[in-house]
């Protein structure tokens, strides 16, 4: 994978992993609301429909220690979830689902991402959506890595069930939900 250089910096044509390294890469990383947003999908009437949603104002930030590690935390607002559909986002924020009243946001809190290959990172980390919260490792790849900026994409699988998201009346709802995070951070 090329990655996107727009006012590259030190070691950004190296790969994921020079980059890291470099001591100007070292520090904090604020998410920047307007260029992240996590969308998703979830098969409903017994895989016969997909049902499609999104998840905005996040917050958050990411660290990288001077020997190029990751860790970080990003947030979204629980409230803004959005499917098109009035009936059913009002539905999606009540306890059934993401029980906004108690949970305002959704919360990833990334433990570690090391360099994979090709411009991706393997990333392990816990996510928090209404009542519950489970590890997940997931791969992240790097879109655009500019000076000051660094944005990335990730495809993450999650079982709802284990958030205690189980309202699926005759079990017309999956238990997956395919979400896709698409993060911009800049520079602190």
């Amino acid at each position: 994978m090329e990655l996107s250089q727009s006012g590259a910096e030190p070691g950004a044509g190296q790969g994921v992993a020079a980059w890291l390294a470099e001591p100007s890469s070292a520090g904090r990383w604020s998410v920047d609301p307007s260029g992240t947003i996590a969308t998703f999908q979830v098969k409903h009437l017994w895989g016969a429909l997909t049902v499609r949603g999104a998840l905005s104002g996040a917050a958050g930030e990411v660290t990288i220690d001077p020997s190029g590690g990751v860790t970080g935390q990003l947030t979204l607002q629980s409230a803004s979830v959005n499917t098109e559909d009035a009936k059913r986002d009002a539905h999606l924020r009540s306890a059934d689902f993401f029980g906004v009243a108690d949970h305002p946001g959704v919360k990833l809190i990334l433990k570690s991402a090391r360099p994979k290959g090709n411009g991706s990172l393997a990333c392990t980390a816990l996510i928090t959506a209404g009542a519950g919260s489970t590890g997940v490792d997931f791969t992240a790849v790097i879109e655009e890595i500019g000076t000051g900026r660094i944005a990335l994409t990730a495809e993450i699988s999650l079982d709802r069930t284990e958030r205690c998201m189980t309202w699926s009346p005759m079990g017309m709802a999956s238990r997956t939900v395919v979400a896709t995070v698409r993060a911009r951070f800049n520079r602190s």
